[in-house]
This record gives C-alpha cells, sequence and structure tokens, in this order.
C-alpha cells in the first residue's frame, strides 16, 4: 500500500531544483565569457607557434617532409571527388543565371564566357574553402581528437617531441597545397562543365563563348598600348580604349596616328 508524499517534503524538493537550476545558470553565465575567451585565445596562440614552427623548420631542415606528403596524399584522396561534384552544380547554375540575364540585354553570346569567368574568379575559391573546411577539416580534428583521447599527444610531450611541429605544421602545410590544388580543379572542371551547358544545352556558339573568354582576359596592358593621349589635353582622362590590340604587323603604324 503506497502513501502520499506530505505537501511540505514535496515543496522543499521543489525550491530545492529550482535553487539548483538557478545556481547552474548563473555559473554558466560567468563561466561561459571566460570559456570562449580562454578558446580563442588557445588558438590564436596554437596559430602564431603553427606559423612560428612552419618557417623555422624550413630554414633548420627539421621539417617533416614524410608527414607533408602522407597527408597531403589523404587531404588529396579525400576531398577531390567531392569538390568535383559540388563544382558541377554551381557552374550549371551559374551558367542558367548569366544566360536569362544575358537573354534579357540581347547578350546572348556573352553567357557562356561570363558564367565560366565567374566561377574561375568567384566560385572556385568558395568551393576550396568549403570543402577544405568541411571535408579535410573534419578528418584532421578527427584525427587529432582520437590522438588526444588516446593520450598520443601527452605521451609524445613526455618524450620531447612537439606536437606542434610533429603534427600540426606538416598539416598546415599540406592544407595550403591542398588548398591552391583543389582551386584549380574546381577552376577547370567548373569551366568545362559551363561551358559544355552553355553549347549543348542552351545552344550558344562555341567559337563566340571561347573569344568572348580570350578578349576578357586580356591583360590590363593593352589599354595603354592601344591607347594614345590626344595632343590638346595630355592628361590620362584623354586616352582611349579600343576594342582589341592592332596585329602586330600593323602595330607601329598605329602607333604613329
Amino acid at each position: 500500500m503506497t502513501t502520499q508524499p506530505e505537501p511540505a517534503l514535496l515543496g522543499s524538493h521543489n525550491d530545492d531544483g529550482v535553487a539548483a537550476i538557478g545556481d547552474w545558470a548563473a555559473g554558466y553565465v560567468r563561466r561561459h565569457p571566460l570559456a570562449a575567451l580562454t578558446t580563442v585565445g588557445e588558438q590564436f596562440v596554437l596559430g602564431v607557434r603553427t606559423i612560428q614552427y612552419f618557417f623555422v623548420d624550413l630554414v633548420t631542415g627539421r621539417f617533416q617532409w614524410q608527414e607533408f606528403v602522407r597527408q597531403g596524399a589523404f587531404m588529396a584522396g579525400t576531398a577531390v571527388l567531392p569538390t568535383i561534384l559540388v563544382s558541377l552544380p554551381i557552374s550549371v547554375t551559374l551558367s542558367i543565371q548569366f544566360a536569362l540575364l544575358a537573354g534579357q540585354v540581347g547578350a546572348t553570346s556573352l553567357a557562356g564566357a561570363a558564367s565560366g569567368l565567374a566561377v574561375i574568379r568567384q566560385g572556385a575559391s568558395l568551393v576550396a574553402a568549403v570543402l577544405m573546411a568541411s571535408a579535410v577539416g573534419s578528418a584532421i580534428t578527427a584525427d587529432l581528437g582520437s590522438r588526444t583521447m588516446r593520450e598520443e599527444t601527452d605521451a609524445m610531450e613526455v618524450m620531447g617531441v612537439s606536437v606542434i611541429r610533429r603534427l600540426v605544421v606538416p598539416r598546415f602545410a599540406a592544407a595550403i597545397m591542398i588548398g591552391v590544388a583543389l582551386t584549380g580543379v574546381v577552376c577547370f572542371v567548373g569551366y568545362f562543365a559551363s561551358y559544355m551547358f552553355n553549347v549543348y544545352f542552351q545552344n550558344g556558339a562555341p567559337a563566340a563563348s571561347w573569344q568572348r573568354s580570350r578578349l576578357s582576359r586580356r591583360p590590363t596592358t593593352c589599354f595603354w598600348r592601344c591607347s594614345r593621349p590626344s595632343s590638346s589635353a595630355p592628361s590620362w582622362r584623354s586616352y582611349r580604349p579600343r576594342r582589341a590590340c592592332p596585329p602586330r604587323a600593323g602595330r607601329r603604324a598605329w602607333r604613329t596616328r
């Protein structure tokens, strides 16, 4: 036979629970800013030490080249396929958007070149950074975290081996190299995908897209070579841009005009 708890005893337990929750909330408010500042400070110190040891090890010859090559191969194998799969829909989406915009203003021949250049100038670095942070960053974090849980880092410190030099610096250098390589991969795949989509699905002209891309990538020195100031007002405002540089044979006659 069960008995009902006394009302006074039940009320005291409720008061104790409310007080415990209030104490925990007050302690969390006091501890959380300090913990956040401590985490940010430790990350800043780790970044400074990593860059310092990176240059020092390169100069003194203590850089871990074997670990660097191993981690670079691991990062490349982890991130290449996701990078290609992500760059394809992004390039196709940009091609569709630029085709719609170019069709509204009557410049459909510029759609392929504009989408390709958008991928090269902006989309490639963005996709490479996202994939490096998601795929490669999570793999590095899991590796270092598992080593810490197994107390491998503590054992290395006891033996006098620097954890930053042995584990962090090679991964840092490999991440830089693979990030640049992934940017090149995204540039190639994205430009090729946007070109193929514009030509075969949007009925764009292949020669027009390629020629527009070449003209848009022309160096800025062509502007100064192909323009000449007027004799009346020799200033920077008198420079008139041309559409393209003259042929090499007629360049001397062009300059004497």
